[in-house]
């Protein structure tokens, strides 16, 4: 066996490896509807791209680009700093979904003046499908509230620390919704199927411009309910979509001359 040939079986193992640790690191993109990682290179002018969707938001005010708990991040605390996706269709879903975040708060906002908050699908002086935003009643955390045949909650159930990541997930599958923070269901809640309009999904407000003061890092929607196993995958990963490795490996092997 020629020299060639032994590096050329190093390779393989080393891509093989790589792919393999990879790939445990991944989010799960199955029903993934949009995704907003907010790193640099998704970040162009005023738009904010969707990596999954069609779902591009319009940025509003400046926030600032800053690490992110993968990558970087933005982070909002300006009056008018949040981010317009608008309100397609395929972020219309009253009957299943997962929404998630990460947030760094930089203020307590338990029981402050504004109900701020990270996400949401709600508009200011329109109809509101639902938030996930402080103050919540009985303990003032932060929570989903959902427009659901009234007013329901699900919650952190617990305070928030200024300057630390929290990772936040909002499951329905069209009976219970519950709410996770780090990976850990807090609360649940038996619901009806969540109000459908025309409000639109913004990222660092709570839709009636209470902004977010923080940092907010990868976004994403889901049209089904993440179970237990894909909320703690998601909290674990440490990177995002997968990467493709096979022609990776295709260009290294064409790479290789080997001997006879």
């Amino acid at each position: 066996m020629t020299r060639r040939m032994l590096f050329a079986i190093f390779v393989i193992i080393i891509v093989a490896l790589y792919t393999g640790n990879a790939q445990a690191g991944k989010i799960v993109t199955d029903g993934l509807v949009s995704f907003w990682s907010l790193d640099r290179d998704t970040i162009s002018g005023e738009k904010a791209k969707d990596l999954m969707g069609k779902n591009d938001g319009t940025i509003s005010g400046k926030p600032k680009e800053v690490a992110g708990k993968v990558r970087e991040a933005l982070e909002f605390g300006g009056a008018t700093d949040f981010i317009d996706c608008g309100k397609d269709e395929s972020l219309d879903l009253p009957t299943a979904f997962t929404y998630e975040v990460w947030i760094n708060p930089s203020t307590a906002g338990e029981g402050g003046a504004k109900n701020a908050g990270p996400i949401c699908k709600a508009v200011d002086g329109g109809s509101w499908s639902w938030q996930l935003r402080f103050n919540a009643p009985g303990g003032n955390f932060m929570g989903f509230q959902f427009n659901a045949g009234g007013s329901v909650w699900i919650t952190v159930e617990q305070k928030l620390n200024t300057d630390e990541w929290y990772h936040i997930i909002g499951t329905y599958d069209g009976k219970t919704a519950k709410c996770y923070l780090n990976g850990e269901m807090k609360s649940e809640a038996n619901i009806n199927d969540v109000s459908s309009g025309q409000d639109n999904f913004f990222i660092g407000q709570d839709g009636w411009v209470n902004v977010f003061d923080g940092i907010i890092d990868e976004v994403r929607v889901y049209d089904r309910p993440l179970n237990n196993k894909e909320i703690e995958q998601n909290y674990e990963a440490t990177s995002q979509l997968a990467v493709e490795m096979t022609n990776r490996l295709a260009t290294t092997w064409a790479g290789i001359k080997m001997d006879d």
